[in-house]
């Protein structure tokens, strides 16, 4: 069942990120779609119960939101971009700590929050 799960996540990314690529997609917009792909790895290995790659996985991806830093063209998109490095961490640290897996799907969770914050705030204003 699992590997059926991890299967659809992989597909479903690939039919979306197929039209993605036709478009012309702005700087930060890159940035998003790259940190999707590796919020996918993430679940599928979650899925999979892998949790050696997923270490592996969310260290490449806490230290490319940290470099990610640095370039962001405004202090609340930085204060934002901190706000995920700090549920990256808390994520990494879990799997690192090999916490019962409801514990680190949580951890998840605090990354997809950090996601959703940045969005509300600077993607999807109303």
């Amino acid at each position: 069942m699992k590997k059926i799960f991890a299967l659809v996540m992989v597909m479903i990314f690939i039919v979306s990120a197929e039209g993605m690529s036709t478009a012309e997609l702005r700087p930060l917009s890159k940035v998003m779609v790259h940190r999707l792909a590796q919020m996918t790895k993430l679940l599928v290995y979650l899925a999979l119960g892998d949790f050696d790659n997923v270490k592996v996985n969310a260290d490449s991806f806490a230290a490319t939101v940290k470099a990610d830093t640095a370039g962001l063209p405004s202090e609340p998109l930085k204060a934002a971009n901190t706000n995920l490095d700090k549920a990256i961490e808390g994520f990494s640290q879990a799997v690192r700590k090999k916490d019962p897996p409801p514990e680190i799907i949580s951890k998840f969770g605090g990354i997809m929050a950090a996601c959703y914050g940045c969005h509300s705030k600077f993607r999807d204003p109303k």
